[in-house]
């Protein structure tokens, strides 16, 4: 079973469309989980479970701990994402912090997931700050010009940290903005 989160968000909803297409059991963990796209043109092909949960409170997080526990893999897509990701605004400074509370609740919440093998997250360019190469490699370094890319490199930092101690396989999409 694939835990999405963020499954209704354009990416989600894509993901998930790719991965009923695939034949995958698919759960939906958003605050308002939606059971079908409302994306034209996409389609999920297999029922998609939901579970509401909102990473960013420890209480919702913790009643569905049970449910999270029985995850294989884990696409990380929710995340609060400024209307300018470029640019630092002092209202985006607090929600970009709660991105890194809701990744380290995630994970909290997944180490009960023994058949857990593997952990997508979506981090984003803006990790990088401004690029010294071109084009940028993965080893390029990491400095965070703004609260966005901040949190999202910490959440980096969190999953790599986990997945080394549950023994578990991760990737990290580095993605531009997605059109």
């Amino acid at each position: 079973m694939i835990l999405v989160t963020g499954g209704n968000g354009h990416l989600g909803q894509w993901t998930i469309a790719a991965l009923t297409a695939r034949g995958y059991d698919v759960v939906n963990l958003s605050r308002r989980p939606k059971d079908h796209p409302d994306i034209q043109g996409v389609v999920w092909k297999r029922p998609v479970r939901t579970i509401a949960c909102d990473l960013s409170d420890e209480e919702s997080v913790h009643r569905v701990q049970e449910d999270l526990s029985k995850m294989e893999a884990v696409i990380h897509l929710a995340a609060h994402i400024p209307a300018d990701t470029s640019k630092n605004d002092d209202a985006d400074a607090e929600e970009c912090l709660k991105n890194v509370f809701a990744t380290i609740r995630l994970l909290s919440a997944l180490r009960d997931a023994k058949k857990m093998r593997a952990f997508v997250y979506a981090s984003s360019f803006e990790v990088y700050g401004v690029p010294k190469t071109a084009p940028v490699h993965e080893e390029h370094p990491t400095q965070p010009l703004t609260y966005y890319g901040a949190s999202k490199l910490i959440g980096e930092k969190y999953l790599e940290i986990f997945s080394r101690d549950m023994h578990t396989h991760y990737s990290i999409l580095r993605f531009p903005a997605i059109y």
